[in-house]
């Protein structure tokens, strides 16, 4: 009998080769073309604020995911001077890292900032269109960004009821349960087949994209 399908070892290298952050901002390229659809959808009297709020808070929060692989890529730095000093110089390198962490906490402060913006910004295009699912989403992945798991697990749960199914929603739900759980869990097994239901569309999606190409 042919065993079940697996995604546990592709899906925990792919997320050992990436970053929370960087996983999440591959996660809202996808998210970009939700909100200029909502260009279309939203045919209201405050279609414009609806928009602006929207982009706005799209803007914010690419924004942050930036500012949040810096501090990651600054802090990567910092270790790797600590662990050469090791064989060479302790104090110098300790010297030389200080600059990097301090930048990274700098960083990682502005990019939290700028999710709390975006927060905002899709709390208010809930408010102008609240029949809309692409601003609750937006408030997720903002709640994700700013590492609040337990409200963005929630607010996808309840779009999932609503039975706003995308493969945006697989995705950011997966990254939600494995970043908030204990990696021998049951929660983060449930988010890395979730990651592997996404990966596996996803591929699937490229290669019949490839396929009309040619």
């Amino acid at each position: 009998m042919k065993k079940p399908e697996s995604h546990r070892p592709s899906v925990l290298c792919w997320l050992g080769r990436s970053s929370v952050r960087q996983r999440v901002l591959f996660g809202i390229s996808i998210f970009s073309f939700v909100v200029v659809d909502c260009r279309i959808l939203a045919q209201a009297p405050n279609e414009e604020s609806y928009r602006n709020a929207m982009l706005s808070g799209k803007d914010y929060l690419d924004k942050s995911y930036k500012n949040a692989a810096s501090a990651d890529q600054k802090a990567k730095d910092a270790a790797t001077i600590r662990k050469a000093g090791c064989k060479t110089d302790r104090r110098a390198a300790e010297a030389n890292a200080k600059p990097l962490l301090r930048e990274s906490d700098r960083l990682t402060e502005e990019a939290n900032r700028l999710a709390r913006k975006a927060l905002d910004k899709f709390r208010l295009a809930e408010t102008l269109e609240s029949k809309l699912p692409e601003p609750k989403f937006g408030e997720a992945l903002a709640l994700l960004q700013l590492k609040a798991y337990c409200a963005a697990i929630e607010k996808i749960e309840s779009l999932r009821a609503a039975r706003y199914q995308t493969p945006e929603i697989t995705f950011a739900l997966g990254l939600a349960l494995v970043s908030s759980s204990d990696a021998r869990s049951t929660l983060s097994q449930q988010g890395i087949e979730l990651l592997g239901k996404y990966i596996k569309e996803a591929n699937a999606s490229r290669s019949q994209g490839a396929a009309r190409g040619s």
